[in-house]
């Protein structure tokens, strides 16, 4: 038989609406001085070199938190799941179950299914890198102008997200203090160098990256004041679970593991840069250059001198071992014409690619290009 003790859930739900109500506010509020002022744009500017480059990309520690960031919170939520599935059989853990719960439950719903699986797929907001004003051929959208489903996902941002998952720790306020305070710090200091990191590597605008932590908000309070209620449910064991339930809950467990694990597999970061030189000659008149790349992601770009440099970027999501493998030929006729075929193709799963050629070409050859797609099959 199992105790409760019961609290009143009308102070909680009273508790709950106003965090709700302040949290929504200071979104708002920040989000309408961030369009007026269009601090997006010009924040975001003071990462983008005049050369087409993002400060960021290269540098220490913000590449390490591109490439390896999202383990922490991975780590906090499959660490969660364990504590979740101990408090079923340690009689001294019980009264933690549904602080837990909302750890746990914040990085999956908020985390996993709010943000990756429904607003970055639907909102179709595009990344910096992807706009016109920063070298990109899409429109710039604000943070309240939803695009076409797909086309872009750049809000909110999946990074930030699970690195600000750390804030919900505020909720374990009644079992200790030291670590609500301490999560809650952690998690603000590593989702802010999160942040800055995404917004200065091209990948998210500043709205992105706090409306994450807006999400990761709205979601434990949600889970703390109106579904799971801890406060209500200290429970007491007067007899050990049976085999059954340690049985399945051993299987959610590990299928909440898994699920984490799954979608940390699939956001994996891809980031290749392939470079090529153009032994252009002299009297070189006419490009011709045949490729499996869209034409809308080839730029030409003047090289202020008399060579010719090809280069490929390739960022964006998948399995662990997903790459390109690129097949180059590059001949050069003796009546003035150039030939480059150029093939770039997939290795493994991408749940997200963003592909840019620039081709660095003396002035003269510019309007001299010809091009033709050719199809190659993804392996």
């Amino acid at each position: 038989m199992i105790q409760h003790t019961q609290k009143n859930s009308f102070d909680l739900y009273k508790q709950g609406f106003l965090y709700i109500a302040l949290i929504v506010a200071a979104l708002t509020i920040l989000t309408a001085i961030f369009i007026a002022y269009d601090l997006d744009l010009q924040i975001t500017a003071f990462f983008y070199t005049p050369e087409g480059e993002w400060l960021l990309v290269e540098k220490q520690p913000w590449k390490w938190l591109y490439k390896y960031g999202t383990i922490p919170g991975l780590l906090f939520t499959v660490g969660g799941a364990v504590v979740l599935f101990l408090t079923y059989i340690r009689p001294q853990l019980y009264s933690w179950r549904r602080y837990i719960m909302v750890l746990v439950l914040t990085s999956i719903v908020g985390g996993g299914i709010i943000v990756n699986g429904i607003l970055k797929d639907y909102w179709g907001r595009t990344r910096p890198r992807q706009i016109q004003e920063f070298g990109g051929r899409w429109e710039y959208l604000n943070v309240t102008q939803p695009g076409i489903p797909g086309k872009g996902k750049s809000f909110p941002c999946g990074h930030c997200t699970i690195s600000y998952v750390f804030v919900s720790m505020i909720f374990l306020y009644q079992k200790s203090r030291w670590l609500a305070w301490t999560g809650a710090a952690v998690g603000l200091l590593y989702g802010g160098l999160m942040s800055i990191a995404r917004v200065g590597q091209g990948g998210h605008f500043p709205t992105d990256t706090y409306w994450a932590l807006g999400v990761v908000l709205l979601t434990s309070t949600l889970l703390y004041y109106f579904i799971l209620h801890p406060p209500n449910h200290t429970t007491y064991p007067t007899t050990p679970p049976s085999i059954k339930k340690i049985l399945g809950i051993s299987i959610g467990t590990f299928f909440l593991i898994g699920i984490m694990i799954l979608l940390f597999l699939t956001r994996r970061p891809v980031f290749e840069d392939h470079q090529h030189g153009l032994s252009l000659k002299a009297d070189t008149r006419e490009i011709h250059l045949q490729t499996n790349l869209d034409r809308e992601v080839i730029k030409i770009i003047p090289s202020g001198q008399e060579i010719g440099t090809i280069r490929t970027l390739v960022r964006g999501f998948g399995w662990p071992e997903a790459h390109h493998k690129l097949k180059i030929q590059r001949i050069a006729k003796q009546d003035g014409v150039f030939y480059i075929d150029y093939q770039l193709v997939a290795h493994g799963y991408f749940s997200e690619r963003n592909i840019e050629m620039v081709l660095h070409l003396p002035q003269r050859l510019h309007n001299q290009i010809i091009f033709q797609k050719s199809i190659t099959p993804e392996k």
